[in-house]
């Protein structure tokens, strides 16, 4: 989804978070950009590579901490339970079916998980130290 604007379906593999399926396109128009889509193929490679850089690097000091407490294997697992939000853009995942609504879960006009956002700042504030 791009806000509200239904852009492709696709299927996501529930072990890897890889977009293992493009089915329908709704509206090349809002496909991310730099994500070729010609004679009504959308490259899927290329999708994944976007879907996996929404995500917060496996590298970032303290993520495996919170990973830990929040029960999540990985960070793509994390974009995944986050419906792929992002403070970069506009585009999320939809469940097939559900009634769910861009302004009830944009990061722009809604606050943050407030246990989840204490969780990530806690472990990864750098450490103060006096010498």
């Amino acid at each position: 989804m791009h806000k509200e604007i239904p852009v492709v379906d696709i299927e996501l593999d529930d072990a890897s978070g890889a977009i293992t399926r493009v089915d329908d396109v709704h509206n090349a128009a809002h496909i991310p950009i730099g994500i070729a889509y010609k004679n009504d193929i959308l490259d899927r490679k290329a999708l994944n590579k976007w879907w996996y850089g929404r995500s917060i690097p496996a590298s970032r000091q303290g993520i495996q901490q919170a990973l830990a407490i929040l029960r999540i294997g990985s960070t793509q697992e994390l974009i995944d339970k986050s419906y792929g939000l992002s403070l970069s853009d506009q585009y999320w995942i939809k469940e097939k079916g559900s009634s769910l609504e861009w302004a009830e879960i944009n990061f722009f006009t809604n606050d943050f998980s407030r246990d989840i956002g204490d969780i990530l700042l806690a472990v990864t504030a750098p450490v103060r130290k006096s010498i």
